[in-house]
Formats: C-alpha cells, sequence, structure tokens
C-alpha cells in the first residue's frame, strides 16, 4: 500500500518543479543547461525512494533500507536543487509563501547559519551518524512516523550540506576552488560509516532484521555488507562527479576576467 504523505511529497515536488520552468518559460526567462532535466530525475529519484518496491523492500533488507537512504538523500536532494535552480525555485513557490519567507528574518538568519560550511557538514554528520546507531536506526523500522522523521533528517541535513556547493539561489554556481575541500569532507563521513559497517563481524540491527537469511536470498552478513558496499560506491561516484564539475567550474572562471575563485567571491547576493 502506498503511503500517503510520501505520495504527497511526491505529488507536490512535482507540482512544484513543473510550475516553475512553466512559469519561467512564459516570462522568456533562461533556465541553466539541463535544468529542466534536473528537475525530472529528481522528482524520479524521489519517488523511486518513497513509492517503489524499495519502500517496503526496507524492512526486510539492511542492504534496500541503505539503497532508499542514498536514493533520497544523496541522489534525489542534490538534482532537485540543480532542478530548482532560479529562478525556476521562486517562480515555484506561491507569491504569498515567497513574501511570508522574506519577512521571517529569523528563519531566513537561522537557515543561513545552518547553510554556512563549517555548520553544514558537522550538522550533515551527526544526522547521518546518529541515524546509523541501532536504536535509532530499529525504532525508523518499527514505527512509521519515526521512519517519516528519518527521512525528513536526511532531506534537510543533505539539503543544507549542498547548498553551499549547488548555490541554488544563484543562476550559476560559482568555480570556487575550497569546495573541492569542502565536497571531500562532507562525503568522508558517509565512506567511514560505510567502512564500519563493512568491518562488523556480527549482524547489525539484528533486533529489527534477525540474524537469519534476509531478502534476495542474503544471510545477514552478506546483506548488510551490500548495503555497505552501495553507501561506500555511492559516495565515490558522487565525489567523483562533483569534484569534476567543481574542476570544470572553476577552469570556466578562469577564462572569465574578473571572476574570482577564491575565498573572497564568498559573497550573498
Amino acid at each position: 500500500m502506498v503511503d500517503a504523505g510520501a505520495l504527497a511529497a511526491v505529488t507536490v515536488t512535482g507540482g512544484l518543479a513543473a510550475r516553475g520552468v512553466r512559469l519561467a518559460r512564459r516570462r522568456d526567462l533562461r533556465l541553466a543547461p539541463a535544468q529542466r532535466t534536473f528537475c525530472v530525475a529528481g522528482v524520479a529519484a524521489l519517488a523511486g525512494a518513497l513509492l517503489s518496491p524499495l519502500d517496503h523492500l526496507a524492512s526486510e533488507s539492511v542492504a534496500a533500507h541503505m539503497a532508499q537512504h542514498l536514493l533520497l538523500a544523496d541522489i534525489a536532494v542534490p538534482l532537485l536543487l540543480l532542478g530548482f535552480r532560479a529562478p525556476v525555485g521562486a517562480l515555484a513557490v506561491p507569491k504569498r509563501l515567497v513574501a511570508a519567507f522574506g519577512r521571517a528574518r529569523r528563519l531566513r538568519r537561522a537557515l543561513a547559519i545552518l547553510a554556512r560550511p563549517t555548520v553544514a557538514v558537522p550538522l550533515y554528520a551527526v544526522v547521518l551518524l546518529g541515524w546509523h546507531v541501532g536504536p535509532a536506526f530499529e525504532a525508523a523500522l518499527r514505527h512509521p512516523l519515526v521512519h517519516a522523521l528519518q527521512h525528513q533528517a536526511f532531506v534537510v541535513a543533505s539539503a543544507l550540506v549542498w547548498w553551499p556547493l549547488i548555490e541554488p539561489h544563484r543562476r550559476r554556481a560559482r568555480g570556487e576552488l575550497w569546495k573541492l575541500a569542502y565536497l571531500f569532507a562532507a562525503r568522508f563521513f558517509g565512506m567511514a560509516l560505510a567502512m564500519a559497517i563493512a568491518a562488523a563481524r556480527t549482524p547489525l540491527y539484528a533486533d529489527a532484521y534477525g540474524a537469519g537469511d534476509r531478502a534476495f536470498g542474503l544471510d545477514a552478513l552478506a546483506d548488510q555488507r551490500l548495503g555497505a558496499a552501495l553507501m561506500f560506491t555511492t559516495d565515490v561516484v558522487v565525489l567523483a562527479v562533483g569534484m569534476t564539475a567543481l574542476f570544470f567550474l572553476a577552469a570556466r572562471a578562469g577564462d572569465r576576467p574578473g571572476e574570482a575563485t577564491g575565498p573572497r567571491s564568498r559573497r550573498t547576493v
């Protein structure tokens, strides 16, 4: 049975993306290359994480649960930020909400602080590691509301940690080389967690999943190590793609007179 909350989240996200793109085209506003594709891919990844059989398998397999989290936080979120890049994001949200957000100075100030590189990475690490501690991970499996809270925490933490890199409030992300170290720092915790899970010699989360065979005919340790492999591989691929994109942006910025690639260009507009 499809979860009503998950269906609503995917439907609303898809509707907002379509609205933003439509209004941008109506106003003859130029969109970033592949921005529409990012919107579609992001909504598809979100649907795959929340509405596909993967959601049911997550209660039967650590690997499936890990795959769901990776698809949601490490793939859907950055794709959606790329898709909702200005001007799509501002046009997608109703004007009343945009105006209300503009008046909420404390909220905007708090979000700006949370999205700072020195804050976003530690916060992301706390959320990632905290939800993989046995009691929290198993509570999410047993209680739908806790599971929904877990997903929301991953999405928010991922959006905050990706924000300084993608800069969706700008029409074009800036090519700044400090982002290379930032990206590595952000992915490091996922890779470290994956290696720790793979190195475990006893089944983790056995109170929830049991110690016997699981989905796909895998035993408990094989299922656990498959989940760790998925996590590590995703982090490596994201790191490689992100670093390639950042090098490209930095090189392109260097070809433009007056466009800096160092810390001095980090100025909010």
